[in-house]
């Protein structure tokens, strides 16, 4: 068990989410806490409640991705407290879309934030640390990066995050190996979340450059993680809680979906054996998500409405296009949202979810190509669901017809 009682945290992020529960939870084991975010009311309003409960606090507003913000940061908390014996490296922010339709400004504020955070916070006080573990009898610490199931699982549409939070990932196990390498009583853990309902989705307003206009790849995919983020399951407070057990176990590996393992499993099997990546999702495709979250076919709200526009590897069916009707319990060969306009005259293989929230994507598919689609069943019983979607084609076939998805005029 790690002793808290008058030791001190640092933790970043602190005004929401995770961050926030880190607080609560080492302030009511006694901890002095050393806090940081780069949104100031949300920061402040964290600082008030761990002071109303009792904590000593330190409280500064940092860009966790300005160099000279951390430095004077770790330069105030270490004169104030001295060297920590908890780190947090946990603000983030998130971003979507294809990966080649990412700016510049994209890459420099989802890489700033997530991975130049984490390596301003090692940079600043795990010296700290480990000089504390020399000096001071008795010393332990311990260091928490949050990444994300993402950086393990790369799903698709979400390539700067993904890049970013896999470098955590590395970034931590290398630190873990540092740190044992030179025999310091300071633990190291990555947590890695599913989805969970945390104040990431609202990062966008801190960001320094405003966005310009969205792609339409950015558009779905700020949708589909709003949708997904919100619809946990799995609550911020689950995820602290989990934290400091890990803390206490000196587990590095820390899961909020434990369940949702078999993806990972899937991907190493990839590496090893298939050669490609696989179906980031198909192991598992309700992890924490409620029933109606759009974000898995699985979990779709009227039980059968998921459409797939799949190009099969290995059989080219004379560049055929079939579009594949799922029920509710999914398909093995589905693939995580994609827009279809990948698929036109692209030659790439792959699948593409339609969400019936989203049939104007129908609408596109079956302006561009409606000779080429046709409609299978994806696996035996779900006939009925195969006539369905004939029938959406046909409608969307005939002179005069109306694409599913577009708007009725009166």
């Amino acid at each position: 068990m790690f002793e808290y009682r008058d030791k001190v945290a640092v933790i970043t992020g602190a005004g929401s989410g995770f961050g926030r529960e880190f607080a609560r939870i080492a302030q009511a084991r006694g901890m002095h806490l050393v806090l940081a975010d780069v949104q100031e009311d949300a920061l402040r309003a964290t600082e008030a409640e761990m002071r109303e409960a009792g904590a000593q606090v330190f409280a500064h507003r940092v860009d966790v991705s300005d160099a000279a913000s951390m430095d004077a940061f770790a330069e105030a908390a270490l004169a104030r407290f001295g060297a920590p014996h908890l780190l947090f490296n946990n603000a983030g922010v998130g971003a979507g879309g294809l990966v080649w339709e990412s700016t510049l400004t994209d890459w420099n504020w989802v890489l700033g934030v997530n991975l130049w955070g984490v390596i301003h916070g090692i940079r600043t006080f795990v010296p700290a640390m480990v000089e504390a573990s020399r000096s001071q009898p008795g010393y332990r610490g311990h260091v928490v990066n949050t990444a994300s199931m993402a950086g393990l699982l790369n799903p698709p549409n979400m390539g700067v995050y993904n890049v970013s939070k896999e470098a955590v990932i590395s970034l931590s196990e290398s630190l873990y190996h540092d740190l044992d390498l030179i025999g310091a009583p300071i633990g190291a853990s990555v947590l890695c979340p599913y989805f969970v309902p945390t104040g990431i989705m609202d990062a966008e307003r801190n960001r320094p450059i405003p966005v310009g206009a969205l792609t339409r790849s950015q558009q779905v995919g700020r949708e589909n993680s709003r949708k997904a983020v919100t619809s946990g399951k799995v609550s911020a407070e689950d995820v602290g809680r989990m934290t400091f057990e890990a803390i206490d176990e000196g587990r590095f590996y820390i899961y909020s979906h434990p369940h949702a393992l078999g993806n990972l499993e899937a991907r190493m099997s990839g590496m090893l054996n298939t050669g490609r990546p696989p179906d980031p999702f198909a192991e598992r495709r309700t992890c924490g998500m409620r029933s109606g979250s759009v974000s898995s076919p699985a979990t779709e709200k009227h039980h059968e409405q998921a459409l797939l526009l799949r190009r099969f590897p290995g059989r080219r069916l004379a560049g055929r296009r079939q579009l594949l009707i799922h029920g509710r319990r999914g398909h093995r060969l589905c693939q995580p949202v994609r827009s279809p306009e990948l698929s036109h005259g692209s030659g790439r293989r792959g699948a593409f979810h339609l969400w019936r929230p989203d049939r104007q994507w129908l609408a596109h598919l079956l302006a561009h190509d409606a000779p080429h689609v046709r409609c299978v069943s994806a696996r035996d019983g779900q006939q009925r669901l195969a006539r369905r979607g004939e029938h959406l084609l046909d409608q969307a076939r005939a002179p005069g017809g109306r694409h599913p998805g577009a708007p009725h005029h009166a």
